[in-house]
């Protein structure tokens, strides 16, 4: 926290710590969240496959992909 609050000059005075599954049922309770992937992206580890580009609603389980992807891999065209 101290370092959010240092670095960016935000003051933090609550937070929330979630697990895996609080964090994939709380994605799934907002209807998904939207990101936008400019071209295809594959992380083995995490499982994460994004085969088409563009504005893409996530699940909870493919957003926890998302926040969990450490060794990504994008697909060039072609």
């Amino acid at each position: 926290m101290a370092a959010v609050q240092e670095d960016l000059g935000i003051p933090i005075n609550h937070y929330v710590e979630l697990n895996f599954d609080t964090f994939a049922n709380v994605v799934n309770a907002l209807g998904g969240v939207k990101m936008y992937f400019p071209e295809p992206v594959y992380d083995a580890y995490s499982g994460l496959n994004v085969q088409t580009p563009g504005c893409l609603t996530l699940n909870g389980f493919q957003a926890l992909q998302v926040v969990r992807a450490r060794h990504l891999q994008y697909k060039a065209p072609g």
